[in-house]
């Protein structure tokens, strides 16, 4: 039963950084890491922020760049070693900018590193590996995002 609840609770962890990344809600993302987390995304577009509150902020204040942006977890594999874990999460996002002249269309993967805390599983480290990305400008009707519903 351990593992299995383990497993769960990594999972859960993984959406609910998705999850607070399409709501833009930087306390649910920060609330998902370590107090000395690292998170990275590789080139090509090679962003850093660490700690949790840094990270949580950088990446919601990114975001506002954008109309929406929806990041959709696809599947997580989890290794578990003791207190330590290791997860490969596959994900999407579709997004467009605020001023329509760029999307973000990114499919990629985390490599993460998450650990037990006395408050649950938190991760560590979270480095993302871009796999494909079309930034040309999306055609279609966007819908606002409706917070606190």
């Amino acid at each position: 039963m351990g593992q299995f609840k383990d497993r769960v609770e990594l999972r859960a962890l993984a959406e609910t950084y998705s999850t607070g990344v399409t709501l833009r809600d930087a306390r649910m993302i920060a609330s998902v890491f370590t107090d000395d987390a690292e998170w990275c995304v590789l080139p090509p577009l090679a962003v850093s922020f660490s700690g949790a509150t840094a990270i949580g902020d950088g990446i919601a204040g990114g975001l506002m760049e954008y109309e929406n942006l929806v990041q959709m977890l696809h599947s997580a594999h989890i290794e578990l070693d003791g207190d330590r874990a290791r997860m490969t999460c596959i994900l999407q996002e579709l997004g467009r900018r605020v001023d329509g002249t760029m999307s973000l269309a990114l499919t990629g993967l985390y490599r993460d590193e998450a650990i037990r805390t006395r408050a649950g599983w938190r991760f560590a480290r979270r480095t993302f590996h871009p796999l494909f990305l079309d930034s040309r400008p999306v055609e279609g009707q966007m819908f606002p995002l409706v917070l606190g519903e």
